[in-house]
């Protein structure tokens, strides 16, 4: 199985790496570096990781998004929030750490769902 870990400028490297840590021990997990744009992206930590462009996304894949100081712009960019919305459409399943819910959210596919993120960034990623 495909996930594709959707990557940004200014993410937590905790909530990608948490998540591939565990998840990379799973037989036939195929672990994907993905960003809208390709190249490479800094974490808030100053980290760098080489991303592959996602033209679209595969689907029966795995979403992973990771939260981080980056959704707090991301959340009022229409372009991105677009794009994530037809990711989110084709997955199989998403996962989202963090405040990358606030993301998923922003796309309205969360709506009348029930989802949570880090309670003391709720306000600053309202968009």
């Amino acid at each position: 199985m495909d996930i594709y870990a959707l990557i940004f400028d200014n993410y937590e490297v905790l909530d990608l790496m948490g998540p591939v840590e565990f998840l990379a021990r799973v037989p036939e997990i195929n672990i994907n570096y993905v960003s809208f744009d390709g190249g490479m992206k800094r974490s808030k930590q100053g980290f760098l990781i080489k991303t592959k462009k996602l033209n679209k996304m595969p689907k029966e894949s795995i979403l992973l998004l990771p939260g981080g100081q980056g959704t707090r712009t991301l959340v009022n960019e229409n372009e991105f929030i677009l794009k994530l919305k037809e990711c989110v459409l084709v997955s199989q399943i998403c996962l989202s750490v963090c405040t990358g819910s606030a993301l998923i959210a922003r796309t309205g596919e969360l709506d009348g769902l029930r989802a949570t993120s880090n309670k003391k960034s709720l306000g600053s990623i309202k968009g």
